[in-house]
């Protein structure tokens, strides 16, 4: 991610969840969105590499990514959404160098929990 944080006090995210967790990615990243047809395209689960993939879709989003874009299947809720900046932190140093999950470039901190923050730009496009 060229950087964490919009200018001003929060930044603009497309939200998500996938196997049980919940993530976001810098709205800049989202290009298009539009409805999907079922098992068409790669589901976000398969291109984070968590279980769960592979369920109808509901909506398609079109992501700049590492290299190119990519259109990802999503089965849940997808909105748009901000993140104060002060709820935004860096990964742990051992978090970072232990995580399987690709992309994965900090955290933010919400009433619900962890939101995970996904740098497209770190994932190769398939």
């Amino acid at each position: 991610m060229t950087r964490i944080v919009s200018d001003g006090d929060a930044l603009r995210v497309v939200r998500f969840e996938a196997a049980g967790a919940r993530f976001a990615i810098e709205a800049r990243h989202v290009l298009a969105m539009r409805p999907a047809v079922p098992d068409r395209e790669l589901s976000v689960e398969s291109w984070l590499g968590l279980a769960g993939g592979g369920a109808a879709g509901r909506c398609l989003l079109d992501v700049s990514m590492g290299g190119g874009q990519r259109l990802l299947e999503f089965a849940g809720d997808v909105r748009v959404d901000s993140l104060p900046a002060a709820s935004i932190h860096p990964l742990p140093v051992l978090l970072a160098a232990r995580t399987r999950l690709p992309g994965l470039a900090a955290l933010a901190l919400d009433a619900d929990g962890v939101v995970l923050i996904i740098d497209p730009t770190r994932i190769d496009p398939l």
